[in-house]
């Protein structure tokens, strides 16, 4: 029997043995449509035979009976998904973000969290390019929405936590300052979750360290803004910003350019140039291929040439 026959055939068996598990609903095949038909002749022979089989032995002992069946049935999901995610990861080393959402977009509503947030890891890089506010928000709320399903199947998955803060904070830089304010205390949790969860990813020590940096560099009227609304600004240094940034660094070394960029300013903030000037350059240098490269890049240069360091 061929393979995707074989699958559909158990995803066939699994329904028809749900549906008559509820006494209000009887089973009856036409709803498969044209999906029933499509399959072979002997695969429907063995469903109608299972169908009568059930009937004659009962509900208890037809579900002993299945019981193999559906366990190859979980079996042949567990290896479409770990296909699926192989292929999202290959797809996101190459930059096709367009391609894993297509592949990932059935998984939508799925109870997979690993689909999920690298579902919403693409549709995160797929708003960068966008060229008006209005639409990077609206792409960007979609994506929100993947996370929090998959925040609702595993509160306790460190990328959910880590997505959810970056998603959050896209979003509340785009609605403005006030939003800034109120969802930092919220963005600032799940950056600390995720670090406290998966301590060795330094994607989740760089989130934390560009928290610190923002907060310990708000302005006067942000400050005041922040006031009004919790009766006491967050409080942050630019030194725990380094410290983060050092540790995000630390986990992967030399693996990406914003972390590189962030502790050369943190440094220039601290009154460090001498150090900020080596992490400037080891920006500048860094291979361009993404646009968090690009941005990283000219801000170096950028600050370098206001450093007097000539290229």
């Amino acid at each position: 029997m061929h393979l995707r026959n074989f699958k559909l055939f158990l995803g066939l068996i699994t329904k028809h043995h749900r549906l008559e598990s509820r006494p209000t609903q009887a089973p009856r095949f036409h709803q498969w449509g044209l999906k029933f038909q499509s399959i072979s002749s002997p695969v429907r022979t063995t469903v109608l035979l299972l169908t009568r089989l059930k009937s004659s032995v009962g509900q208890r002992r037809f579900g002993a009976l299945l019981a193999p069946t559906l366990a190859l049935v979980k079996a042949a999901k567990m290896a479409d998904g770990d296909q699926l995610k192989q292929q999202a990861d290959e797809y996101y080393e190459q930059m096709e973000y367009a391609k894993i959402v297509e592949l990932l977009e059935p998984a939508k509503e799925s109870g997979d969290v690993e689909l999920l947030w690298r579902l919403a890891r693409a549709m995160y890089e797929l708003h960068k390019p966008l060229s008006t506010d209005a639409a990077k928000l609206a792409h960007l709320e979609q994506g929100l929405t993947v996370v929090q399903r998959a925040m609702s199947v595993d509160e306790r998955h460190p990328n959910c936590h880590k997505w959810m803060a970056i998603f959050l904070n896209a979003i509340s830089k785009l609605q403005g300052s006030r939003a800034q304010i109120e969802q930092g205390p919220v963005i600032k949790e799940h950056m600390l979750k995720a670090c406290e969860l998966a301590p060795s990813d330094p994607t989740n020590w760089h989130l934390l360290g560009m928290w610190a940096f923002t907060v310990a560099d708000i302005s006067w009227t942000m400050r005041n803004l922040a006031k009004m609304i919790f009766g006491e600004p967050p409080k942050a240094s630019f030194q725990e910003a380094l410290d983060y940034f050092l540790k995000a660094d630390e986990a992967k070394p030399g693996s990406y350019s914003m972390t590189l960029l962030m502790i050369g300013k943190s440094h220039h903030k601290l009154k460090d140039n001498e150090n900020a000037i080596v992490y400037l350059k080891r920006t500048r240098d860094y291979p361009v291929k993404t646009t968090d490269d690009e941005q990283a890049h000219k801000e170096a240069l950028d600050l370098l040439k206001n450093l007097g360091v000539k290229e």
